[in-house]
């Protein structure tokens, strides 16, 4: 039996993937995000709510790596502590040291696993060889299939946009007290997107759908409805809203990888005056950061 620990939602959309294609049988401690998408994936499951009893009844632990709560790291600490193999499945290509820093320590599980050479070749850096592994990531296994049973829309002569939005004011404010910690906030590279359109297409842009992401309060994006380029997300699967979009635009969510896959034409845009940049590997993202004379701050 295996415990599964998660909280952030691209960590829980790895996890629910894998249990579900290996048919794990398993145990669950899971908080915030990651409580829906299990259960949106494998239906009814019992979620403990004992961090030591369910430790100890598992032969081994798997988990998540969070930015929002320390609930993966407290558990890795403590599978150390009682002698229990763990295991993490990192579900990005940035800030790997952050993942496993932990009351200014670093706690490092047994093994890490990465999903593709992109994630090993950058892990390298930071981490022992001896404990990194690569596993076919199950979530992009699962949208794979998910885009191949969908109609993917073919692109018009006016553009519509699926913007995944990113809490980059939460992340500053929890990690340094500061909401434009790197320099911007999720509305100015919102606004510099929207300015610098007509660089990146000669074809007008007929809307922006807005998606915002799962740790995001609910009616945070709901100000610039009131202008007509602006649409919501109906909240449906992430595929869904790829495939009925031309372009998948963001900053650096795992959705951009997600618009690759459906072969979408995606742009990572940062405005002027941020600090940090794109760091996806991937080669076919379109990366647009900080031209000043492109920005007019229309969105705000």
């Amino acid at each position: 039996m295996i415990l599964v620990v998660s909280h952030d939602a691209g960590g829980a959309e790895i996890l629910a993937s894998w249990v579900r294609q290996e048919k794990i049988n398993a145990k669950y401690l899971l908080t915030g995000p990651a409580v829906e998408i299990f259960r949106r994936k494998l239906g009814k499951i019992k979620i403990e709510d004992n961090a030591t009893e369910s430790i100890l009844a598992a032969d081994w632990v798997i988990t998540g790596t969070s930015w929002s709560s320390d609930l993966e790291r407290e558990i890795i600490a403590e599978s150390k502590d009682v002698g229990k193999k763990v295991v993490s499945f990192v579900d990005h290509w940035v800030n790997y040291p952050e993942r496993f820093e932990f009351r200014g320590d670093k706690i490092l599980p047994e093994e890490i696993w990465l999903g593709d050479e992109y994630a090993v070749a950058l892990a390298e850096k930071h981490f022992p060889k001896e404990c990194l592994r690569i596993v076919v990531n199950p979530f992009f296994e699962d949208v794979k299939n998910d885009i191949l049973h969908r109609e993917i829309r073919i692109e018009g002569d006016a553009l519509e946009v699926l913007y995944v939005c990113e809490p980059v004011s939460e992340r500053g404010m929890q990690s340094h007290g500061d909401p434009r910690r790197w320099g911007y906030d999720e509305f100015d590279a919102i606004s510099y997107f929207v300015d610098s359109f007509r660089s990146l297409s000669s074809k007008p842009l007929k809307k922006i759908v807005l998606r915002p992401h799962p740790a995001e309060p609910r009616g945070k994006y709901d100000r610039l409805l009131n202008d007509n380029l602006f649409g919501l997300s109906t909240g449906g699967s992430l595929v869904e809203d790829v495939c009925s979009v031309d372009w998948v635009a963001g900053l650096t969510s795992t959705a951009l990888v997600v618009g690759l896959l459906a072969k979408k034409k995606v742009v990572s845009c940062y405005p002027p005056g941020a600090v940090s940049f794109c760091e996806l590997p991937h080669p076919n993202i379109i990366k647009v950061h900080g031209n000043p004379e492109a920005f007019r701050g229309r969105v705000r």
